[in-house]
């Protein structure tokens, strides 16, 4: 065989190899482009988080957590919200050598960016809260804490404020709920989801490659947002009023006057230790009170009173514990109904046309209409 011969041979073999290590190649790069674009089974189109989801894992920033699976309702870790950090801001942290376990050098590499200080140790497993995830997204960002003494969340002391005013300056928080025009509540010492990571990694992503845009953009949406809660707000308004044309001598109508009811019933429950928690919202118009009692059947016959209105503060939450044994309870029944501060026994006195009983364990409704008696009544006999 001729030396051209064998030099061909030669270059075939090589640019053979070299084809097949192309295809390889572009088999790896299309399946991996196919496991970005692949829904995780857990996050569905008609969620909430579903683009944010995908966008995040296309940019590389979240992963899934096993058998295609995302797990939106699960709780970032310390690890979780420092690796998103640390991909934002450090190219270079996903080339570095995979470390045991496997977050140590994502807190490593958030540590060198400033979002921990030098000798700052974390439980990097446990849930985190979210002025915690806040404080490490300033310092990450360069962000100087907030100085002045604006107070936005409701729910957030003075001294623990700084950092959370910045980010709301900086449109990189907007709490939990919106009260007003910057006021909010922040929802401290609450954890945040797998879902809400996936938003809140792409926003940090997005002040970073250009904060300017990102905070005129964002401007736009909480004015948008503010607006949306001033129009509900109108609105609730609205329902929650008693004009005189609701008024029928001395009774709001009753059609009226169970729009506040059913309202209220919706924060009374009882919990597993079978003690009642009471959330009353402060919807009835200025001068008017509600009139409440819950009371306690045991298994015995007895009965007896375990709130009463005294208890209750309109707008706060209380949980009240059984006077007796959990084992002896056999049903707890509430009752409410409203008036304008006066008895309707005296002149001047209005009161809800109607009140309803509920069954707090079997879930039992009556409906008593003044002038027409029990207009509902549960299926099971009382």
């Amino acid at each position: 065989m001729s030396q051209w011969y064998i030099r061909v041979a030669k270059v075939t073999k090589i640019l053979m190899a070299i084809l097949i290590c192309l295809i390889t190649l572009v088999q790896v790069n299309v399946a991996d482009a196919e496991e970005l674009t692949q829904d995780f089974s857990d996050v569905k189109k008609t969620d909430w988080f579903y683009g944010h989801v995908m966008d995040a894992r296309r940019a590389g920033l979240v992963e899934g957590t096993g058998n295609n699976m995302y797990k939106p309702n699960e709780d970032i870790t310390y690890a979780q919200y420092l690796t998103i950090i640390s991909r934002i801001l450090d190219e270079t942290v996903d080339s570095k050598p995979v470390s045991n376990p496997w977050y140590a050098k994502f807190i490593d590499s958030a540590r060198g960016l400033g979002a921990l200080d030098k000798n700052e140790n974390v439980n990097a497993v446990i849930a985190i809260p979210r002025e915690m995830m806040i404080k490490y997204t300033c310092k990450a960002l360069g962000i100087e804490p907030y100085t002045g003494n604006e107070i936005i969340f409701n729910d957030v002391k003075p001294e623990d404020a700084a950092y959370l005013n910045a980010a709301y300056h900086e449109y990189l928080t907007e709490g939990t709920k919106v009260l007003g025009k910057d006021k909010r509540n922040f929802g401290f010492g609450e954890t945040a989801t797998r879902a809400q990571l996936a938003a809140m990694a792409l926003r940090i992503k997005e002040y970073h490659e250009n904060p300017v845009a990102y905070k005129e953009k964002a401007a736009q949406e909480r004015k948008a947002a503010e607006a949306n809660w001033q129009k509900a707000e109108d609105a609730k308004k609205a329902q929650y009023s008693i004009k005189s044309t609701d008024i029928q001598g001395k009774m709001v109508s009753a059609e009226k006057s169970r729009i506040f009811i059913e309202e209220a019933l919706k924060g009374i429950k009882v919990n597993s230790d079978m003690s009642v928690t009471v959330t009353i919202p402060d919807i009835l118009p200025e001068g008017w009170v509600w009139r409440i009692r819950v009371g306690c059947t045991e298994k015995d016959g007895s009965w007896g009173t375990l709130i009463t209105t005294s208890d209750i503060v309109v707008g706060q939450t209380i949980t009240v514990k059984p006077y007796t044994a959990a084992s002896n309870i056999k049903e707890y029944t509430v009752k409410i109904e409203f008036d304008n501060g006066i008895s309707t026994a005296f002149k001047g006195g209005v009161g809800s046309g109607m009140y309803i009983s509920k069954d707090l364990i079997k879930g039992g409704k009556y409906v008593y209409v003044y002038g027409k008696g029990f207009t509902e009544r549960p299926s099971y006999n009382p």
